[in-house]
């Protein structure tokens, strides 16, 4: 979805700035570029298959030192 600047006539996206004068295109609330994280904290599996990974490696050289 599309709309045009006023003062330069540049096709932009909906609900954001004229690349070339900078203008906001269309008045009120504007669209998120990014979610909001969630407010729950939750633990993903890959930090906690990245920690395993560390502490093993780190355990393997101290065997082997």
């Amino acid at each position: 979805m599309y709309e045009r600047c006023e003062s330069c006539g540049v096709s932009v996206p909906y609900n954001s700035n004229c690349p070339l004068c900078g203008k906001f295109i269309r008045e009120g609330e504007r669209a998120a570029r990014y979610p909001t994280p969630a407010t729950g904290r939750k633990i993903s599996a890959k930090k906690i298959l990245r920690f395993v990974f560390l502490v093993s490696g780190f355990l393997c050289l101290f065997i082997d030192w």
